[in-house]
């Protein structure tokens, strides 16, 4: 039995489920975007890969979708790497400019800087 092997499929959105039928993974745009999302058994959104504005990311995602982590274009001027804790607050961000100026920054439980570099 020879199966035939396309080149290319074309479709807005691809989705994986699992054996009950629940949407575990999707392929498709967010806002107009390319996005990869994985979605933990519960139906929430986990992991979201995509691109926002032409700049890529990825995001790793508490249970209530507030960011874990977050890798890649954090805002208009910067790239980097943001930690946040289990409820979604800022911990620790290692940022770099455009010029290529970096810094590291470490919050306390209220969100205020408890250490920076420089």
């Amino acid at each position: 039995m020879t199966e035939e092997i396309k080149e290319v499929i074309q479709a807005e959105e691809f989705q994986l489920v699992d054996a009950q039928g629940n949407v575990r993974a999707r392929l498709g745009f967010v806002e107009g975007e390319p996005c990869l999302q994985f979605i933990d058994s519960q139906g929430c959104e986990r992991i979201k890969i995509g691109i926002s504005a032409d700049e890529p990311g990825i995001r790793i995602l508490n249970s209530d979708a507030s960011t874990q982590t977050a890798i890649g274009t954090i805002d208009a001027d910067h790239t980097g790497i943001m930690l946040c804790d289990e409820t979604g607050v800022l911990g620790m961000t290692l940022l770099i400019n455009q010029n290529r100026e970096s810094h590291m920054k470490i919050y306390d439980q209220e969100g205020e800087t408890f250490w920076a570099a420089p």
